[in-house]
């Protein structure tokens, strides 16, 4: 942008040149604008073209040299030129201490855009806008028609922001309240992808209740709720339960497998037939991670069995197990009911010298019902969902007993637990354009493990034991969940929780024999990880025939 002489009084300070215009107007004195807001901006065309359309849109803050952010509410602005060749205009921004914050755009050209601010194009390709009014949001879209490309003194001269007022909050244009994606872009990575397909449909929705709801959230934390609340219902999480609920029964009908010689904890050697009952219940938290929210679960469930000695060192046994699991979202309104039933087949083969290999093969299908409820700017709508999930486990294990006193056993072993689940794919009902379809998903986990095991019995009839171990996931899957809105904005992924594949576990039992042919166990086992913690109770009865 060029000024002309008449126009400009320059005086060399440092190099730069501050702007004094011959007749100061009541908003620009010195080359400075005070109470402004300043947004680095999306623009289409990428420069403006004389009474052609001219875009700005996803305003969002410009970061400051320290990475933190900043508004210029009780600062100034102050607009400048280099003095090369070009004569290129500038802006600086200053706190209200008269200290440097930032230049904006210390070799951009200034586009006069009407009453409404005024466009920075610099040498690195980004575009800021500096608005005339109050009330623009974080995400807002505004159109332009300007009459010339670069502004002239003139226009910085009427640059007044009394010209257009809005009132606090009062948002310009056809944009929304704020960009979706702008307000998540600090938290969880995977949050831009859904907040990308809202901002691209939500504005220009048939659905007019949807439009103005999320128009008019303000606070960035409002936006990024709103989009935690449009994602899948807890996301990861459900797969993370079902499969805790699985590996809880898993464990159940280990302890039974493992009991040939006595390697299960509480298990004494059997007789040659043997039916069994085990109701457990199960409860495990998450704590909130990359910002996510954490999940609560609660499992009942029941794991009944029959098993026999077909030779001497080999025993087969059949189980049939039922878990009821609720999931709940501490933060995100979200809630999945899931119903399971498993078949295991399992047994155990007696190696000789106090060793036993023990092994199970399992094959289950769950009812899943999801709720999520959308409370965003006065919407409130629940999307409500149901489908099937299938899930096949594989496992395998080795322990020896060490004899150390007569009443004092050591049990080392080790084992490898293979578990998948798939979720077929379903359609949300309930919540209009913001209900969700959502693909298909699989989750694998291959942990192997090793474990100790002490056990004491101080009578004949009662046996109380201890153990500990340590597993690790090896394939270490993260939890993405591919969906889209009902109302457009294309597919995102969601991502869940990542835990430490790394998994603890610790227990204690006693077992107490009321006469030859009725045993009864009551165990407490612990699984822990990254801010997750699962603990389940179980209680067995089991009748020798």
């Amino acid at each position: 942008m060029r000024f002309t002489s008449s126009a400009l009084v320059s005086t060399l300070l440092g190099g730069i040149f501050t702007l004094l215009a011959t007749q100061t107007h009541a908003d620009i004195i010195n080359g400075r604008y005070s109470v402004n807001q300043v947004f680095d901006v999306q623009r289409s065309p990428a420069y403006p073209v004389a009474n052609q359309p001219f875009s700005l849109s996803g305003f969002a803050r410009p970061f400051s040299t320290n990475n933190g952010q900043y508004d210029i509410g009780t600062g100034y602005i102050r607009f400048f030129y280099t003095n090369d060749n070009a004569n290129l205009v500038g802006i600086n921004l200053y706190d209200s201490g008269n200290n440097l914050v930032s230049n904006i755009a210390g070799l951009g050209s200034v586009y006069g855009l009407t009453v409404d601010g005024f466009f920075y194009e610099d040498d690195s390709g980004f575009g800021t806008f500096v608005s005339n009014a109050e009330g623009f949001n974080y995400g807002d879209s505004l159109t332009y028609t300007p009459t010339g490309v670069l502004a002239s003194l003139s226009d910085l001269q009427a640059y007044d922001a009394t010209t257009t007022p809005l009132q606090a909050g009062q948002v310009r244009g056809s944009g929304s309240g704020g960009s979706l994606v702008t307000a998540v872009s600090g938290l969880n990575p995977t949050f831009g992808s859904a907040a990308r397909a809202l901002d691209s449909f939500v504005a220009t929705s048939s659905d007019s209740a949807l439009a103005t709801a999320f128009s008019g959230l303000a606070p960035d934390a409002a936006r990024a709720e709103a989009v935690q609340q449009s994602l899948p219902s807890l996301a990861g999480a459900t797969n993370s339960a079902v499969l805790g609920a699985l590996q809880t029964m898993s464990k159940i009908v280990q302890a039974r497998s493992a009991g040939n010689s006595g390697v299960a904890t509480g298990d004494d050697a059997i007789s040659d037939g043997n039916v069994w009952v085990k109701p457990f219940g199960s409860w495990s938290r998450q704590g909130a991670s990359n910002g996510l929210s954490g999940f609560s679960t609660n499992t009942r469930g029941l794991v009944a069995g029959i098993d026999a000695l077909p030779q001497d060192d080999l025993r087969l046994g059949m189980a049939i197990a039922y878990a009821d699991t609720n999931v709940k979202g501490s933060d995100s309104r979200h809630r999945v009911d899931v119903r399971g039933m498993n078949a295991i087949a399992y047994g155990s083969y007696d190696l000789g010298k106090a060793t036993e290999a023990n092994f199970e093969a399992g094959l289950g299908i769950n009812s899943n019902d999801s709720s999520r409820r959308i409370q965003v700017g006065g919407l409130d709508r629940t999307a409500t969902g149901d489908y099937t999930s299938w899930s096949v486990n594989a496992g395998a294990g080795v322990g020896h007993v060490l004899k150390m006193t007569d009443a004092i056993q050591f049990i080392p072993s080790a084992r490898l637990d293979y578990m998948r689940l798939h979720n077929n794919s379903y359609t949300e009902d309930g919540a209009g354009a913001l209900n969700l379809g959502v693909n298909r998903q699989t989750s694998n986990q291959l942990i192997p493990a090793v474990d100790a095991k002490f056990q004491y019995a101080p009578h004949p009839k009662l046996a109380v034991s201890v153990h500990a171990g340590v597993g690790y996931d090896v394939l270490d899957e993260d939890a993405v969940v591919t969906s889209n809105f009902a109302g457009g904005g294309g597919a995102f992924q969601a991502q869940g929780i990542t835990n430490s594949p790394w998994v603890t576990r610790s227990g204690i039992g006693a077992d107490y024999k009321i006469d030859d042919r009725i045993d009864l166990s009551l165990r407490y086992d612990r699984e822990d990880r990254t801010k997750f913690d699962n603990q389940t109770v179980s209680l067995k009865a089991t009748l020798k025939f």
